[in-house]
């Protein structure tokens, strides 16, 4: 059963229920990770209830679906998915639990990625019904190609780019409605955004 987003199952094994599931992390990849750890508990004799009760707790890691907190109703989070599979995982997760709009402000990482995964990136966040884009982070690369996020916008409807974080902080500050989720995404710096950022304290 899936309840917007967060799974609940029976797990069986040898034909017998083994224990029954609750997910405190949404997304129908974490059901799929969930059942690889069942296996792995079965074959290990884990205990089905100390099974059951661990996986209930466990409420992610930093910057995996990570809650930044609330702003007028809007429920924020940060997430390190940069590669088009990765987002498209979390925006489909974030769709599950019924939101008005997901919205997702993804810094792109790196200008080769960017350009060699261009067209996999427009559709993986097409995904988000707005798609905020910044500059692209650079790491190790120097921007031989003179890209920009413009680059990547301009396949995606429905999205704008914003020239650093203090237009992200005020786009985020102008368009949040109660019933949104709201993401940061990327691999490097766009985290800061949320620095400073009036929200309430993360759920």
């Amino acid at each position: 059963v899936c309840e917007k987003g967060f799974y609940r199952f029976d797990v069986i094994a040898y034909g017998k229920l083994w224990c029954h599931v609750c997910l405190s992390v949404p997304g129908e990849h974490n059901l799929l990770n969930a059942l690889a750890a069942a296996a792995c508990a079965v074959h290990l004799h884990i205990s089905p209830q100390a099974f059951a009760d661990g996986i209930a707790a466990y409420r992610g890691v930093g910057r995996r679906f990570e809650s930044r907190g609330e702003y007028h109703g809007a429920l924020l989070f940060d997430d390190y998915a940069h590669h088009p599979s990765e987002i498209e995982a979390t925006l489909k997760a974030a769709r599950a639990m019924q939101p008005r709009r997901v919205i997702c402000v993804f810094q792109p990482h790196t200008y080769s990625r960017t350009i060699s995964l261009r067209d996999e990136f427009a559709r993986a966040l097409s995904h988000a019904d707005l798609c905020v884009i910044t500059d692209i982070y650079a790491s190790r690369e120097v921007n031989t190609s003179g890209i920009n996020g413009h680059y990547l916008a301009d396949l995606i409807p429905d999205s704008v780019c914003v020239a650093g974080f203090d237009e992200a902080r005020r786009f985020i500050a102008d368009n949040a409605r109660d019933g949104d989720i709201i993401f940061t995404m990327g691999a490097g710096d766009v985290c800061r955004i949320w620095d400073g950022f009036p929200a309430s304290a993360p759920v």
